[in-house]
């Protein structure tokens, strides 16, 4: 070791194999299994976490230990090690993936979408391509995509490039400067760590406004800038390693049990119904945190159980394991929608696919390193070059629709999205908060203003409220939230107000009452919330709280009633729209996730309209029947007039997607450009019945 050089103190098996970090490692991929296999861990998600912590454990304690030996580190062999490690697996799955998806997932959007991540995966940034395109891990558009899980594997790999050096820096730079390499490194951990924490904390919360981030949820939850607090969490135990290793027995055992605790309560107590990661996450960070001081301190315990043979086979299973387990699962969902039960014994199956890659493809490029600079950069081009042709492939064919018209025409009717949400106008930034004719349409013109607020179901009628407004010559303004019904009443979703939605509604409530006096059409899902089991409805004032179905529907109408009431006052007049007809997927009556992406491709490049639901009317008018009441309710006491548009989408007896090649939804909750247009008469019909209620729309009366 250079002379001058301190040595840096690390725990004795930070430096070794510990089986109780592989059992750890066990823990963190049954949980991700289980929660992707619909069995009922509801926070199983945490794994993730979980592996980010023991990643900056493990890394961090190996760096140190170089450091501590050699007083530098060799870059280059880091960064060999880590390729062989991650990339032969990785582009092996990434790979047949595209293959398969070739064969069976739709052209449209499903086969683009796996195609792009792919890229992203084989050059470390795939968690930037999903939060581009999907943006909601949790949405049932991200189901369909059989990479989603990459995302992690590439935070991971941003890890593994910058964090070397943040250590660096802090050893060099800090470390000079205060007399300790050691304590300029925990400097530099602490420092990265907490910017990272509170700026991921500030996006889950709302506390920041960034405009360049549509989703700042979303953006939090797959970015390595608001997770590298996690690796900073794990890398921190490196450097406190030898206070902990003197704990007492029983303290080190009672630090594993508590962590096992911490973790199992992020499990069944988190769900994708909270806004994560936020405090919520601090549960499995703290928790992994604990039960590896556990193991560095004492082998009983937690420890000793993490340390058995099948936790260990597991853990060096875990790699491989989450790799596989997910694209298998998707596939098994396309061919086989109904059979819920499958996905578990599909899961445990995938644990072939992950032994015969750990066996002969991760052990032999660990165990029999290339012995030359050119040999490993041959293994390297291949891992990279391989899965990124297939990808490309995958994508070239996808937008050429394999030749099929039938898809292309499909696509061209369901692709398409409504104008409000293609400029951007489905965003938590209040009316009051947004620049001047942001969202409008014939700003210019002198007509009484019409106003479009509501959710996502809202913007789908832009197209229709944009032709009322252009032949009115009226100017529109455009303003919706995605998944937030406009009304007062606070929401809890999972015991966790939905406070941006909150905000939303109020703020937009009042600039609407600040504004020239038009027609103000409301339109939201709240018939699905209604009938959901985990939203509670609190009043405003939280002197009444509503759960069950019937409950909520009461609070809901005297809520929306109040609201529409306080337009009518400042002059509005004010149109319910009543939920249009739902298409679900899967048989789940709570979810209409019916998506042409669903269908696999052969049916959908052959007959797609075989890819089409249809559900009578009296069906449709049974489940929406509560819904429809509360908006008649709300209508009668604010003030308000109601359009059901129910005979003009479905027609005398069958409500249905598609009527042959001719789409009319582009999933199972929102109409097709095409059919927003064709209501645009609809619409200017109940527009112009304003008349008759002291508002002068002369202009519309030739419409319709």
């Amino acid at each position: 070791m250079p002379a001058g050089v301190p040595v840096i103190e690390v725990p004795r098996t930070a430096s070794t194999r510990r089986p109780d970090i592989q059992g750890l490692r066990a823990l963190a991929v049954l949980l991700v299994v289980t929660f992707h296999a619909g069995l009922p861990v509801p926070g199983g998600f945490i794994g993730v976490d979980v592996f980010f912590v023991i990643s900056g454990y493990v890394i961090t304690a190996t760096l140190v230990r170089e450091m501590a030996i050699a007083g530098r580190i060799d870059f280059a062999r880091f960064y060999r090690r880590r390729v062989r490690r991650l990339l032969p697996a990785l582009a092996l799955m990434t790979t047949s993936t595209a293959v398969v998806s070739a064969l069976l997932q739709s052209p449209i959007g499903s086969q683009e979408v796996t195609g792009r991540t792919g890229l992203g995966a084989t050059f470390f940034v795939a968690n930037l391509v999903i939060y581009r395109t999907t943006s909601d891990y949790f949405a049932f558009g991200a189901t369909l995509n059989p990479l989603l899980h990459t995302w992690s594997l590439s935070v991971e790999e941003q890890f593994y490039l910058v964090f070397p050096i943040v250590l660096l820096i802090g050893w060099v730079l800090i470390g000079r400067r205060i007399g300790s390499r050691a304590r300029g490194a925990a400097l530099a951990l602490v420092a990265v760590g907490g910017l990272s924490f509170l700026f991921c904390i500030s996006l889950v919360r709302g506390l920041v406004d960034l405009p360049f981030l549509q989703n700042p949820l979303g953006f939090a939850f797959f970015s390595s800038a608001t997770r590298a607090w996690e690796f900073a969490a794990g890398a921190a135990l490196v450097f406190v390693g030898r206070r902990i290793a003197h704990v007492p027995r029983v303290t080190a055992q009672s630090l594993g049990v508590g962590g096992l605790l911490l973790v199992a309560l992020g499990a069944f107590f988190i769900s994708d119904r909270h806004p994560y990661p936020g405090f919520e996450a601090l549960a499995p960070v703290l928790g992994t945190c604990m039960l590896l001081m556990a193991g560095t301190t004492h082998a009983g315990g937690v420890s000793r159980l993490l340390s058995r043979g099948p936790m260990v086979w597991i853990g060096d299973l875990s790699y491989s394991w989450y790799l596989w387990h997910w694209p298998l699962l998707v596939f098994t969902r396309l061919l086989w929608p109904e059979l819920f039960w499958l996905l578990p014994l599909v899961a445990v199956g995938a644990l072939i696919p992950s032994w015969l890659s750990y066996r002969f493809v991760e052990s032999p490029l660990r165990r029999d390193q290339p012995r030359s600079g050119k040999q490993f950069a041959v293994v390297a081009f291949a891992c990279l070059t391989i899965p990124a042709i297939a990808c490309f492939g995958l994508l070239v064919g996808a937008n050429a629709f394999w030749g099929s018209e039938n898809a292309r025409s499909t696509a061209a009717q369901i692709q398409p999205m409504d104008a409000a949400d293609t400029i951007g106008c489905t965003t938590p930034v209040p009316l009051d908060r947004r620049p001047v004719d942001s969202c409008t349409w014939n700003s210019s013109a002198l007509g009484t203003p019409l106003y479009l607020v509501g959710d996502s179901n809202a913007s789908q009628f832009s197209e229709a409220m944009i032709g009322v407004s252009t032949k009115a010559g009226a100017p529109l303004v455009v303003g919706a939230m995605s998944g937030c019904e406009f009304v007062e009443a606070r929401q809890i979703v999972d015991g966790t107000e939905n406070t941006a939605c909150r905000t939303w509604v109020t703020k937009s409530t009042r600039w609407l009452t600040e504004q020239a006096p038009g027609v103000v059409v409301i339109s939201d899902v709240a018939d699905l919330a209604i009938a959901g089991d985990g939203l509670v409805l609190v009043s405003s004032d939280g002197s009444v709280r509503a759960s069950s179905p019937d409950e909520k529907a009461a609070l809901w109408k005297r809520s929306l009633g109040t609201l529409v009431g306080e337009l009518t006052k400042a002059g509005h007049v004010v149109i319910l729209v009543q939920p249009i007809p739902r298409f679900y997927g899967s048989g789940d009556k709570l979810d209409p996730t019916w998506r042409i992406e669903s269908c696999i491709r052969p049916v959908l490049t052959r007959t797609p309209e075989r890819c089409g639901q249809s559900r009578s009317v009296d069906a449709v008018a049974k489940e929406q029947l509560l819904s429809y009441g509360v908006k008649a309710g709300a209508a009668a006491i604010g003030g308000a007039s109601i359009l059901d548009l129910r005979s003009e989408i479905c027609g005398q007896a069958v409500c249905q997607t598609n009527e042959g090649r001719d789409w009319f939804y582009r999933d199972g909750q929102h109409i097709s450009v095409s059919t927003s247009l064709r209501l645009s008469n609809e619409f200017a019909r109940a527009v112009a019945a304003a008349q008759k209620r002291g508002v002068d729309f002369t202009r519309l009366a030739h419409i319709g």
